[in-house]
């Protein structure tokens, strides 16, 4: 059977929805997924949800806390001046949402965390770790949002897909030349060195995968959005690890890394000429590229991309097993570029691999197309007995 399409509407529809007690759970939280891989309602019908996404600036000017500085028609107030619910979404034909991750996990990583307390005000617990050599970093966060963004999806009583790349990471690696930045996450070998053809990109990922203090930011994250989802009285049903990702990542642990992982593949380093056409002395020198892209030795750009996937991959499955220590139910999913940028490769998320290990199959920014002669064809990922969701999907 075809599977259902959820779309996510001005920029996102959702996949996810509030953990509450049964007996409070609205008709629109009560969905499955069927063995086929499509949504159902309450009912057992298939479900099609389609909604908007909610940041914490939107947030802060529902409640008041900023100022709204456009015009907005008293009529549609309870669209523009109140905090979304799901009453007043279905006036516009909204019956889902999603929220982006807010910097607030970023506490996860100072040496005064000890571990989320749903019983202590955001403030305090922002106060605690933000202080000493870090005081400059008190700018991550605004502590006043707290309340605003807990309440909002304590009582949305809808389906909410959790963004959980989260903010406030690219803030982190705006700063990385930092010394407190670079102590608080463990060293400078923490960020990604991105160097070569295309290696510019909005969500590059800017954390190394191929070290441990890199690793351990992006699962401290993903753990923290799974505690706050426990602990706020919520529970994601997606978790959206990355949005838009691309990584090329040539820092010195990762060529290092890159050395082993030749000489497991080819064994000798005659094996590796013969199929580059090369003449490399051994696999050390492979490793000393300029830009793995470059087009001397296709087969190098192949390997290196090849090498990169595994690493995307393996920081895939370690992020679903760290969250599902907290929700044993969550499912995991990631957003690609649209269209035929999916299919170039170069951001070196290989697209099939990742089907196998997320949950919910996700047809990228504006939808998703194969080409062919003919030209496009639109069509899904083939993936069976799998959730399909339209991450920013737009009309």
């Amino acid at each position: 059977m075809k599977k259902l399409f959820c779309l996510k509407f001005c920029i996102i529809m959702a996949l996810s929805t509030v953990a509450f007690s049964a007996e409070t759970l609205t008709p629109e939280q009560q969905f499955s997924v069927a063995p086929d891989g499509n949504f159902l309602d309450a009912q057992g019908k298939p479900y099609f949800m389609i909604g908007t996404q909610q940041g914490i600036h939107t947030f802060a000017r529902q409640s008041g806390l900023y100022p709204i500085v456009v015009k907005t028609p008293q009529e549609q107030n309870y669209i523009y001046r109140q905090l979304l619910s799901y009453d007043n979404a279905e006036k516009i034909g909204f019956n889902s949402v999603c929220h982006t991750l807010w910097p607030f996990w970023g506490r996860t990583l100072f040496p005064n965390y000890s571990g989320y307390k749903s019983d202590r005000p955001i403030q305090e617990a922002y106060s605690e770790c933000v202080s000493g050599d870090y005081a400059k970093l008190k700018n991550l966060w605004d502590p006043r949002l707290g309340e605003v963004y807990f309440n909002y999806y304590r009582n949305i009583k809808m389906p909410v897909y959790l963004d959980s790349w989260g903010m406030g990471l690219s803030r982190i690696c705006r700063n990385r030349e930092d010394p407190a930045v670079q102590k608080l996450l463990g060293g400078a070998n923490a960020f990604s060195d991105f160097k070569g053809k295309g290696s510019g990109s909005v969500f590059a990922l800017g954390l190394s995968l191929g070290t441990q203090q890199g690793r351990e930011v992006y699962l401290k994250m993903w753990r923290y959005a799974a505690e706050e989802m426990k602990y706020e009285g919520a529970r994601a049903v997606a978790y959206e690890l990355f949005n838009e990702p691309k990584y090329n990542d040539v820092c010195k642990e990762n060529r290092e890394q890159f050395t082993v992982w030749l000489e497991k593949k080819y064994g000798d380093i005659s094996g590796l000429n013969a199929i580059y056409h090369s003449d490399y002395p051994d696999f050390k020198a492979v490793s000393k590229f300029t830009d793995p892209l470059a087009r001397d030795f296709p087969g190098l750009a192949v390997d290196w991309a090849k090498f990169m996937q595994d690493l995307v991959i393996g920081i895939c499955e370690d992020g679903k097993r760290t969250i599902r220590e907290v929700d044993p139910k969550a499912r995991i999913t990631v957003q690609l570029l649209g269209m035929h940028q999916t299919l170039l490769g170069w951001h070196n998320f290989d697209i099939y691999r990742l089907s196998k290990v997320v949950d919910i199959v996700n047809t990228s920014t504006g939808g998703f197309a194969f080409f062919n002669a003919e030209g496009p064809q639109n069509d899904n990922l083939p993936v069976n007995d799998t959730p399909v969701v339209g991450r920013e999907v737009r009309w």
